[in-house]
C-alpha cells in the first residue's frame, strides 16, 4: 500500500510540475532542475533522496518532451469527443462464443 501511495505522489509531482510550468507563460524554456523537483516535492510534503531526484529528472524531461509534442497537435473542429470506445476496427470480424440457452 505504501508503494502505491508513493507512486501516486510521484505522479502528482509530475502533474504539479507541468501545471505550474503551463501557468507561468514561459512554457518550459529551461531544463528542469533539482531545485524544481525539490520545490514540487515540498508542496506535496515529500522528502526525496538525491538518488531519487537523479532518477526522476530524465523521466521528467521525457514527459515534458511528450507534453510539448501534444501541445503542437491541433485537432480539427469536426472531431467529436470520445464518448464511446469500440476496440473493433471497421471491417474487422470478431467471433464471439455462442451461448446456448436451455
Amino acid at each position: 500500500m505504501d508503494r502505491i501511495r508513493k507512486s501516486f505522489r510521484l505522479f502528482l509531482l509530475f502533474v504539479v510540475i507541468f501545471v505550474l510550468g503551463a501557468f507561468t507563460g514561459q512554457f518550459f524554456t529551461d531544463k528542469i532542475t533539482e531545485a524544481d523537483v525539490r520545490g514540487a516535492a515540498k508542496i506535496f510534503g515529500l522528502e526525496m533522496s538525491q538518488s531519487e531526484i537523479d532518477s526522476l529528472l530524465p523521466g521528467l524531461e521525457d514527459a515534458r518532451t511528450a507534453y510539448l509534442a501534444h501541445r503542437k497537435m491541433t485537432p480539427s473542429n469536426d472531431l467529436g469527443p470520445a464518448l464511446w470506445f469500440n476496440p473493433v476496427l471497421p471491417g474487422m470480424n470478431v467471433s464471439l462464443p455462442k451461448i446456448v440457452m436451455t
